[in-house]
This record gives structure tokens, C-alpha cells and sequence, in this order.
């Protein structure tokens, strides 16, 4: 049974991302109307530009054309995939990205590493890509800091009305979520494993995810150690049952584990450190780090996905 001081946070959260969601969807649609301008087609190796101190901590800084979409670059294919979910009742939808090359390899009998990318409490498998998923993916494998891997982007509201988002602060709503994990291991994994040419070996596996997804990512992550070798959260939500951040019983162990959040974060505030305090306290080894200013929001989600991204399927 919830505490009133668990319900008193997770009323705060929940207000703060509908304000949050605003001012995204505003700079959304700024970004849009830009985007329609025609530019220069631009240079993924030119490492002349500034940067700025983004972390204050070289390990982690992001290059200056990792978002960018570049002429010289084969950015893959996003496809839009659905499949019946036993877990729902009903017919769910998801996107996936195959990286350049995919259909030639999959007929040589490459196998493919798989990363599932889980978006945030008030989105849907739409919400990514307000973000520069992509671009971050496919420029890393371009420059071959990353092998070329499968990215699956889920609805991980698993209800029969997975597109209702208009009850955010509902029970009903969080627990979607956290059904979501049974959708996973028992319909949309079958249907990627027999749909694409992935591997299915943990050392090839991984899951990371904004705000309520990076909740979401540390809890099946942590659950699923046998299957999950990689965990990101980038800004993770305040409604994680801490007790599963251990490797206490398992013999598991992952190969990266990433937190990390905005310095001045005004939705989940020091949530993800408190995250990170718990993992140390567990002997968990992984990597946490703030972005300097960063709020709720794609700047330093992006930030995380590409720190996560360089780091994995080594």
C-alpha cells in the first residue's frame, strides 16, 4: 500500500511533466518550423567547432554534430511495426529502426544487437523522435564507435487504451507502465525475435529510456538481468521500487549500467541521484553524471542516449 508521502511525490512529478510536455511541445513545433529552412549539408568531422562544458567531465561530453543529420551519413530505415499483445488484448504498435545495410545482412544471417528505447509517462512510441534518435544512432555507427544494431521504440502503456493520456495522474495509468514489462517478455520480444534478424544473447540486449522510461528501464533492467546486458536511464521517474537496484542473488551481472539528469532538473529533481546513491550503496557498478543546467527535457536526453549508445555491444 502506497504512502501519503509516496502519493505527495508522485503527485509533484506528475505536474511537473504536464508543464514540462507543454514547454516540449512548444519548442517541438518551434523546432519544426526550422527545420522547413533550407541549410548546408553538414560534416560529421568537423571537430573545429566550439563545444561547451556540458557535464564537466571530458568522459562524458557530447561532439557537436552528434544530432545532426549529415548528407554523408546512411541513417537506416524507421519502419512502424504492430503486433497483437496478449498481455493488452489488442493490437499494439511500436517503431524500428534498422540501421544501413540491414537487408544485405540479414541475408548473409547477421544477427543483430537489439536496444529497446522507452519514452515517457505522458508520450507514446511517438515521443522519441521529438528527440534526435537517429541522427545519434546513425552518426556513431557511421563513425564506428558503435556496431550497427536494431533500435525497438514501444508504447509502454500496456492497456487495451494504450493511447489514452489524458488520466496521467491515475492508478490505472501507472500501473500501464509497469504492465508493461510482461508486454515486453511475453508478445514484443517474441514478435522482434521472429520478425528480425536479432541476437538474442544478453551481451547483445539492452533497454534505456527517458523520465518514466528510465524508471521503467532501471526496474526490468534490474528484473531481467538474464536478459538485459545494458541499463540506461536518462532523467528516471520517482515511482522505482528501489529494492530491485542490487545484483544481491543473481549471477548477472551487467555490462552498463548509466544514469544521469539535469543539474537543475525541475520534474524529477534529485531523483536519479538518490538512484545512483542506492547503487553505490548496493556495490552496483555504473556510470552517473549531470548535465550543468540541464532541465526535463531532450537536451539532456539526447545527452544521455549518446553516452549510453557509444558505450554499448563492445
Amino acid at each position: 500500500m502506497k504512502t501519503l508521502k509516496h502519493k505527495f511525490i508522485l503527485a509533484i512529478f506528475l505536474t511537473a511533466i504536464l508543464f514540462s510536455d507543454c514547454k516540449t511541445t512548444e519548442a517541438t513545433e518551434s523546432a519544426k518550423e526550422k527545420s522547413n529552412e533550407k541549410t548546408e549539408p553538414q560534416m560529421l568531422e568537423n571537430s573545429n567547432l566550439p563545444k561547451a562544458t556540458q557535464t564537466g567531465n571530458t568522459e562524458f561530453e557530447m561532439e557537436a554534430l552528434a544530432t545532426a543529420r549529415s548528407t554523408l551519413v546512411d541513417y537506416g530505415e524507421k519502419k512502424l511495426i504492430e503486433y497483437f499483445s496478449t498481455t493488452t488484448g489488442k493490437n499494439r504498435k511500436a517503431y524500428v529502426i534498422l540501421p544501413a545495410g540491414y537487408e544485405e545482412g540479414k541475408q548473409l544471417g547477421k544477427k543483430y544487437p537489439v536496444m529497446y528505447l522507452l519514452h515517457g509517462i505522458g508520450g507514446t512510441e511517438n515521443e522519441w523522435f521529438y528527440g534526435k534518435p537517429q541522427e545519434i544512432i546513425g552518426n556513431l555507427i557511421a563513425k564506428k564507435e558503435v556496431v550497427p544494431f536494431i533500435t525497438v521504440v514501444p508504447n509502454i502503456r500496456a492497456r487495451a487504451e494504450d493511447y489514452k493520456t489524458d488520466d496521467l495522474f491515475s492508478e490505472s495509468n501507472i500501473n500501464a507502465f509497469n504492465n508493461f514489462i510482461n508486454d515486453l517478455k511475453n508478445d514484443l520480444m517474441p514478435y522482434i525475435s521472429k520478425n528480425f534478424s536479432i541476437s538474442q544473447e544478453r551481451k547483445d540486449t539492452a533497454i534505456c529510456g527517458l523520465s518514466m522510461g528510465g524508471m521503467e528501464s532501471l526496474n526490468i533492467g534490474f528484473r531481467m538481468l538474464d536478459t538485459f546486458g545494458y541499463i540506461g536511464a536518462f532523467s528516471p521517474a520517482p515511482t522505482l521500487d528501489t529494492s530491485v537496484l542490487t545484483l544481491k542473488n543473481s549471477s548477472f551481472i551487467p555490462y552498463l549500467v548509466l544514469v544521469c539528469n539535469g543539474s537543475t532538473d525541475s520534474v524529477v529533481h534529485d531523483t536519479p541521484k538518490t538512484y545512483h546513491n542506492v547503487l553505490n550503496g548496493n556495490k552496483v557498478e555504473h556510470l552517473w553524471y549531470e548535465y550543468l543546467g540541464g532541465d526535463h527535457n531532450f537536451v539532456v536526453w539526447n545527452h544521455g542516449l549518446y553516452n549510453f549508445t557509444k558505450r554499448i555491444f563492445k
